[in-house]
């Protein structure tokens, strides 16, 4: 006789989990296990490949399945997001944004940042402005949005002035 297919509850991505941290719900005369437990499991998936192992004297015999695993994509975590310094008057695309973003502890390869409002000039003492960060495998990774700090400078202005008289009352010169 063939056992039950576990139903196995959705799974959020982590580059930090594999398959073995996954349990199987208990099985009527036996046990599931994966065939590669040191697998990372993806969003995309045409399922993973499981072993049943019946108990002695169990009505099951042994099978191999296809365990089908709702994988859900991951959202990343954005620190240290901060943007290159600008000079007042500059928009926020002049500056460069460095920062980056983690799942699970671990430090996402690739990808980039990206300003909300590219356009905009920022003031001075701002409390940062929004990013987005669009992850290199969006398969597995959501695009998120986040606060990069940005420092705004001072612009520095040159004041001409010529050497004129004129007598009170005349027009300017």
């Amino acid at each position: 006789e063939i056992p039950e297919i576990p139903a196995l509850e959705p799974f959020v991505y982590s580059p930090a989990k594999t398959l073995a941290q996954i349990p199987f719900p208990e099985a009527d005369g036996g046990t599931w296990s994966w065939v590669n437990p040191e697998e990372r499991p993806c969003v995309a998936n045409a399922g993973y490949a499981a072993v049943y192992t019946p108990e002695e004297n169990s009505a099951y015999a042994g099978y191999n399945a296809v365990i089908p695993l709702d994988v859900n994509p991951a959202q990343p975590e954005i620190l240290n997001a901060t943007g290159s310094v600008l000079t007042y008057g500059q928009r926020l695309k002049e500056s460069h944004i460095e920062g980056k973003a983690f799942c699970d502890g671990i430090e996402l390869e690739g990808g980039g940042f990206y300003w909300t409002e590219e356009s905009r000039p920022p003031s001075a003492g701002n409390d940062g402005y929004e990013v987005l960060y669009v992850p290199e495998d969006q398969n597995n990774y959501e695009t998120v949005r986040g606060t990069a700090d940005i420092t705004v400078q001072k612009k520095n202005i040159t004041v001409r002035v010529s050497d004129a008289e004129r007598i009170y009352g005349d027009e300017n010169p």
